[in-house]
C-alpha cells in the first residue's frame, strides 16, 4: 500500500484540529480520530503541531487584529481560517508568523544519548530510538517515534509537558518517567517519581493518573488502560540502560536476546525455540553479546558458536 504524502497528512491534521477545535468529537468521530492516528507514524506529530499552531493563533488573537511585531503586517482570521478547507488551513498555519520550529533526536544501534532540552528538562534517548521535540508558550510537546526515552521534566505548571507515542498520551508537569514504543507492542510508561496522566488524546475524559513506582502498558482500547505497582528496585533496574547494562530477573531468554539485539549489530540467534523457554537472571554489558551469549552457555549447560555476523546458542 503506498504511503500518504507528508502534505496529505499535515492537511488531515489540520481538518482534526479545527474539528476539535469547534466542538467535542462525538463517539464515532474519536473512533475515526483514533484509527487515523494510528495510521501512520507521522500522524500523531502532525496533529500535535496543528493543535500548537491553533493554541498559539488565540494568543495572537488576544492581542488584537492588527498585532504585528515585525513588518510585513500579516492579518489572519482564526474565524475564517477554521471556515476553510482543510488545505487552506494548513496553508495557513504554515505562514503563521508565530509557528513554531520542531527538532528531531535520534540514537543508533547501541547509542544511548543524553539531551539537555530548552526548557531545563533532560531526555535520555535509548538505542534505536527517534523523537520529535516541539514547544510553545503552552505547551511541551514531545513525539517519540520509536524506542525509548527517560524523561526528567523541569517543574512548569503552566507549560505541561506532553509525551506521544504511536496514539497514546503522557502528561506531566514537573516529574521522571520512562516512555517505550517498539513495533508489535503496547506503548509502555513507567513513573520514577511525581504523578503523570496517561490515554489517548482523543480520549481526554478517559485519562488515568499514575504516581512513583506505576507502571501502564496502553493498547488500542483507551477503556483498558489499568496502572500497577512495581518496586523500586524493579524502575532502577529498567533504568540500567542509560548506564549501558542490561538487567534481567528470571526473563525468558528469548526476551532477553530481543533486547541484546536492539542494542547490537551482531544478532544472538538461538537454534531451537524450547530454549527460549528457560529463564536468565543476572546484569551484562549492553553492548557485548559475545560475554552474554558464553555466560548463558555456561550457566545453561549449552554451547554458543559464533561469526562477525551472529551468535548461535544451541543445544550441546
Amino acid at each position: 500500500m503506498k504511503r500518504d504524502s507528508s502534505a496529505n497528512i499535515g492537511d488531515a491534521a489540520a481538518r482534526w484540529a479545527a474539528r476539535i477545535d469547534r466542538a467535542p468529537l462525538e463517539s464515532h468521530e474519536q473512533a475515526e480520530l483514533d484509527a487515523w492516528l494510528a495510521s501512520d507514524t507521522r500522524c500523531p506529530g502532525a496533529f500535535m503541531r496543528a493543535r500548537a499552531a491553533l493554541l498559539r493563533m488565540d494568543a495572537a488573537q488576544a492581542l488584537g487584529p492588527d498585532f504585528t511585531p515585525q513588518a510585513p503586517r500579516l492579518h489572519l482570521s482564526r474565524r475564517n481560517v477554521l471556515a476553510g478547507s482543510g488545505g487552506l488551513l494548513a496553508a495557513s498555519l504554515g505562514a503563521f508568523l508565530f509557528w513554531p520550529q520542531s527538532q528531531i533526536y535520534r540514537t543508533e544501534t547501541g547509542e544511548v544519548r543524553l539531551i539537555p532540552l530548552d526548557d531545563g528538562s533532560i531526555a535520555t534517548l535509548n538505542t534505536q530510538s527517534e523523537m520529535e521535540v516541539l514547544f510553545t508558550r503552552e505547551e511541551r510537546l514531545v513525539r517519540l517515534i520509536r524506542g525509548e526515552g527517560y524523561f526528567e521534566v523541569a517543574k512548569d505548571k503552566a507549560r505541561p509537558f506532553i509525551v506521544t507515542a504511536m496514539g497514546a498520551q503522557v502528561r506531566a508537569v514537573g516529574t521522571a518517567f520512562t516512555v517505550r514504543t517498539l513495533p508489535g507492542r503496547a506503548v509502555d510508561v513507567r513513573v520514577q517519581e511525581g504523578i503523570v496522566e496517561v490515554g489517548k488524546p482523543a480520549h481526554a475524559n478517559q485519562a488515568v493518573r499514575m504516581a512513583a513506582n506505576m507502571e501502564a502498558r496502553i493498547g488500542d482500547d483507551a477503556n483498558r488502560i489499568a496502572p500497577v505497582a512495581i518496586t523500586p528496585d524493579n524502575v532502577q533496574r529498567d533504568l540500567l540502560w542509560r548506564e549501558g547494562r542490561l538487567s534481567f530477573e528470571s526473563e525468558t531468554l528469548a526476551n532477553a536476546v530481543a533486547e541484546f539485539n536492539r542494542y547490537n549489530r551482531t544478532a544472538i540467534i538461538l537454534a531451537d525455540e524450547s530454549i527460549g523457554k528457560r529463564h536468565v537472571t543476572g546484569l551484562f554489558s549492553a553492548t557485548d553479546p559475545q560475554g552474554f551469549a558464553e555466560a548463558i552457555a555456561l550457566s545453561m549447560d549449552l554451547s554458543a558458536r559464533s561469526n562477525e555476523k551472529q551468535i548461535v546458542i544451541e543445544s550441546r
